[in-house]
């Protein structure tokens, strides 16, 4: 049996066709449970009446604690064979489970993985390739450039005994650190190329807020998986991708975190680990860039001042 995991918080626009998805999965031994965290909409009633109509789902609730809290509770309540998530604004094709779980029963993996499309529920594809396979450090250098492993809680079958001792983080961005100590758990990964998942874009959520608080986040759960990292050519490539990323935030946040001694550390530490001559000028002339800000910010007054 498969434990599908439905994190919940103010999700009444788009609960109901989540659950509706999953309702239409053409693998039908699961369960879904479904954890709300002290949502004040009418999430609450959409998961009352699934639970009613079929009893695959179930409900549980706890006061507002964040979504790493949420499924870390959850996990405990899973009684299936292998588990897997789904976001409470998002929706799944209805071949979701049955893909992923072939790919392990075919390949003898310890998790597969499918890819995502933020377009539509008709991008949804099917490919029938033949899965592709990583070792453990072949799955951990994919994760860390995130080309063919992103990462996301999302878009993967996990055999239980692999996630059992882990436990996502309680910070915002709880998916980053989690994906990393979970492949470092991981033998075989299966990936196939199906879109399955259809991610909504949704301007209310966490992760799209214009929120320097949140990308930090996300920047220190990058320096955290350097501690755990033990191979240097992995080590090299996750401290360029902490260099380019915490740029972006510089750049990005400019005016806010101009002087923020800890963002400007780690430019510094980190400069001969990226290729971009252009970041690391800026990054050691911080007058020249101040200038430079300062005559962009001018060009977008006058550009836009209507």
């Amino acid at each position: 049996m498969i434990s599908i995991i439905v994190p919940v918080y103010n999700s009444e626009l788009f609960l109901s066709e989540c659950l509706d998805s999953i309702k239409k999965q053409t693998y039908k031994d699961f369960e879904a449970i479904i954890y709300n965290d002290g949502s004040t909409d009418k999430s609450k009633e959409i998961c009352e009446k699934i639970v009613q109509e079929d009893n695959r789902f179930k409900y549980y609730e706890q006061k507002n604690q964040g979504p790493g809290t949420t499924r870390n509770n959850a996990l405990k309540k899973a009684s299936g064979d292998y588990i897997c998530f789904v976001d409470s604004d998002d929706i799944v094709s209805e071949y979701y489970l049955e893909r992923l779980y072939d790919a392990i029963v075919e390949t003898d993996a310890d998790i597969s993985v499918c890819d995502l499309t933020r377009l539509s529920p008709s991008s949804f594809k099917i490919l029938n390739n033949t899965p592709l396979i990583l070792n453990k450090e072949e799955a951990i250098t994919e994760l860390i450039q995130e080309k063919k492993l992103r990462n996301y809680s999302y878009c993967r079958l996990i055999k239980k005994d692999k996630i059992q001792n882990i436990t996502f983080d309680t910070t915002k961005n709880e998916d980053v650190f989690f994906s990393l100590r979970l492949f470092k758990n991981i033998n075989k990964t299966a990936v196939i190329d199906d879109k399955l998942y259809f991610y909504r874009i949704n301007n209310q959520s966490i992760t799209n807020q214009n929120n320097f608080e949140f990308e930090f986040n996300v920047l220190e759960n990058y320096l955290k998986c350097n501690e755990i990292l033990d191979n240097e050519e992995q080590i090299k490539i996750n401290k360029k991708k902490i260099f380019n990323y915490a740029f972006r935030l510089y750049d990005k946040f400019y005016w806010q975190q101009k002087n923020n001694p800890l963002l400007i550390s780690i430019l510094r530490e980190y400069t001969s680990y990226s290729d971009n001559k252009k970041f690391i000028f800026f990054v050691k002339h911080p007058q020249i860039y101040k200038i430079y800000k300062t005559v962009q910010k001018t060009y977008r007054k006058i550009r836009y001042k209507d």
